[in-house]
């Protein structure tokens, strides 16, 4: 077994006159056997699922689905409480737990896989700089993602 969520996925919407940010309004609990119970708390801002411009046309549009697989994608992330292959792991599991074909969660996989080395890396460093007291790195900072389009 993949995995279940716990609990339902409540979110906002906040937008401005440049981009959309979806706000989880209460704890987002998974249990799964490769990370065992892990709770995104509330208050965490997420895009849900961003590509590279050049990856969208492989993968098909989102839907309620995958967000909340996205979301712990999203914290494992920012947080890293675990290496990023598990993480990715995480992620794959999550979405066979809310009944995502098989295609398509290898291709999300995939993509993550891919192209998320990068935005580990950047929030690798961010929370380096944040654990030795820089004020200035904030989790809407750490969540900038300027060259990737949100495709959810």
């Amino acid at each position: 077994m993949p995995g279940t969520f716990i609990t339902r996925l409540v979110i906002s919407v906040e937008r401005t006159s440049w981009s959309e940010c979806s706000v989880l309004e209460y704890p987002l609990t998974f249990h799964g056997s490769r990370i065992g119970h892990i709770t995104v708390p509330p208050g965490f801002r997420t895009d849900l699922v961003s590509v590279p411009n050049w990856l969208r046309i492989w993968i098909a549009r989102l839907n309620g689905q995958t967000a909340s697989p996205a979301i712990v994608h999203d914290w494992l992330y920012v947080r890293q409480p675990c290496d990023r292959e598990k993480a990715d792991a995480v992620f794959y599991d999550a979405l066979a737990s809310c009944g995502v074909g098989p295609v398509k969660r290898w291709a999300m996989w995939a993509a993550v896989r891919l192209c998320g080395g990068r935005s580990w890396q950047r929030y690798a460093e961010r929370k380096r700089l944040n654990q030795n007291g820089d004020p200035n790195v904030s989790q809407d900072r750490m969540r900038s993602n300027a060259s990737w389009v949100k495709i959810a």
